[in-house]
Formats: structure tokens, sequence, C-alpha cells
């Protein structure tokens, strides 16, 4: 039985007609009146719901009677399920595929995205492009760092473990007299999906605090590892989550040619790129070395010298649209434990 829904003028009131009945139900209250429909013997069946319609889903309660004169038991319909889905009755092969016109709304998208949606990249024209490192400071490597990015007249953000910033103070206020933006990578760099509530408002709250104050706040999740709860935590804290679109690979032991190839051409006007100026924990000890990468971003800057400019996260999204994407990862419990 097909059934096509459409709300009415009032925001509480849904309208549904099928082939066989017109049903006009309000959330909370059954309602129904028959329309017989033309050709079909006996009585048409009588349908009554009760309609929940929610932000993310839509609660439907059917009881369905059978056709007089065509016999057969009335059959009953009881499921939670999100608009747009097919439900099958138990009692035929019939299905009943409800529409919720407001799911597909563009202001309903365009809201969902700023709630749930990561930024990943910028859309713009400028070619200009976010450099970002991970899991610092870092009192070897990120004094570098810093020096490579002063001599290229290049700004970056830097994600930095809460653990580490409170360890090297100094590392933090170089990062900044150069120009750079700060965000938060947790306290301990552990996989946010994996705790708790508590534990995970706990963990973006004691880096937020190792951290000077910053002209915007900005996360990313440790390995990149987000649930809905997690990015929802983040919303209510005040955070944007930003990930990535554009990714050196520079944690798993390649060379800097590699890391240089891959990079340019990953490479595009809006991108925002993953590296690392330390490693918190890595598959070997031998990965934690930064000079590969290093290396490889200098070249970076030698060929793409009057291409690119390269700006923080906060200045490239004044320069266009940010792009959020719905970014959903379980965390990989294996891989997680053999890391040293």
């Amino acid at each position: 039985m097909a059934v096509v829904c459409r709300y009415g003028n009032s925001a509480r009131s849904i309208r549904c007609w099928s082939l066989a009945t017109l049903h006009i139900g309000y959330p909370g209250t059954p309602h129904a009146r028959r329309r017989p429909k033309k050709g079909v013997r006996g009585t048409p069946a009588t349908e009554r719901c009760h309609f929940h319609s929610g932000a993310l889903s839509e609660n439907i309660s059917c009881s369905t009677g059978g056709r007089q004169g065509l016999g057969g038991p009335p059959a009953r319909v009881q499921r939670s399920r999100r608009a747009g889905t097919r439900l099958r009755n138990n009692r035929s092969t019939r299905t009943t595929t409800m529409w919720n016109p407001l799911r597909h709304t563009s202001a309903y998208i365009a809201s969902r995205r700023r709630l749930l949606g990561t930024i990943t990249h910028v859309r713009t024209d400028q070619k200009v492009v976010a450099l970002t490192f991970d899991d610092g400071p870092d009192p070897e490597f990120t004094p570098k760092l810093l020096e490579i990015l002063r001599t290229n007249q290049a700004r970056a953000t830097f994600f930095v473990v809460g653990k580490r910033a409170e360890e090297h103070p100094e590392l933090l206020d170089q990062i900044i007299r150069d120009g750079h933006l700060l965000g938060n990578h947790s306290w301990s760099h552990t996989a946010l999906p994996l705790l708790s509530r508590s534990a995970r408002l706990r963990e973006i709250r004691r880096c937020h605090r190792a951290l000077p104050s910053q002209p915007k706040r900005i996360l990313r999740p440790p390995y990149g590892y987000q649930s809905r709860a997690t990015r929802l935590d983040a919303y209510l804290l005040g955070y944007d989550v930003v990930t990535w679109n554009a990714a050196g690979d520079d944690c798993f032991g390649a060379g800097p040619d590699a890391i240089r190839d891959r990079l340019m051409k990953e490479i595009k006007p809006g991108s925002i790129v993953l590296m690392h100026d330390s490693l918190y924990k890595a598959r070997e000890v031998r990965y934690r070395d930064r000079g590969p990468a290093l290396e490889a971003l200098t070249q970076v800057f030698v060929e793409s010298a009057g291409d690119y400019r390269f700006v923080t996260v906060a200045e490239l999204m004044k320069l266009g649209k940010p792009q959020r994407e719905m970014w959903w990862r379980k965390p990989k419990v294996d891989m997680l434990e053999q890391l040293v």
C-alpha cells in the first residue's frame, strides 16, 4: 500500500494519502477517515496511525484492519523508523513508504550540517592552503619546523596534545609569536569514541586549559576517530571540528620524495593538509623521526613558490566557504593496541 505524506499549514500536522484510505494525523493523536477506492470490492481497510515527528526520525504506530469481503485478520504494524525507508507489513508483502518532506529541504540539510558537520576543506577560487600539524609540540622537531615556516613566510595550524603543551609552554609562545594558530587535540591523545562522555569532556577541557586564548576554537579528534556523540560534545563546548582532505602520510615511515609527491598531488585551492610535527604514538619507534617529513615540506615550498599561499585554518575559513561533511570513523582497536 503506497502512502504519500505532506505537512500541513500547521507545524504539528501531517497528512497522508493512500490508495485505499485518506489519513489525517496529528502528533500523538489517532485520527483517520475513509475514502473508498474505486473498483475494489468490499470495504477499504481503515488504518489508524500515531505520528510523532522528530528532527532526525519519525515514529509511526499503525493499526490496519482487514477488508470486509476479502477476509483476513487485522494486521498490526508498529515500528520506529527513519523517514524515507520501506516498512514491510507482517500480514502480507505489501510495503508502506513514508516520505517526510522536511528531511529533504535545503534548510534542514544545512542546519544538520552546521550541527554535525565536520570541516574538511574550504571552497575558494584563491590558491590558499592550510597546513596543519598534529601531536606536538616536540622540543626536537617543532623548532625546526617553525624555522622552515618562517623562512618561507608560511603560517600553519598546530593541533597540540594538552599534556605536551603543559610540558613545553615556551614552544606554544613561539608558535603564537610567529603568527600560527593553536588547536585542541585532546589531553592525552586517546580515541574519544572509546571513552565515556565524562571522560571525553575532561580530555577536551584539560587541553583547552593548557592552551593560551585563541581567536577560534577548533578541535581535531585524535586519529580522526569521531562518532555522533563525540561531535555533539565538541559542539556543546563551542568547538568547530576540523579534519582534512589532503594528507602526506608522514607517520608510516615514508621517505621525503614519497611524502612530497603525495602532497603535491593532493593539494588544491582550499585544502586542509594533515601532517605531524611529532608522533604521540607510533607503530614503530623509528617512525617518530620527523626528518623526512620536514625535508618533504621544504621541497613542497620550493616547488609551489609563487603559486600557493599557506595560511592558518581560521584565515582559510574567511577566504571561502567551509565545506562540512558527515565524518564518522570508528576506532580500529587492533591498530591502536599496536602503537607504542
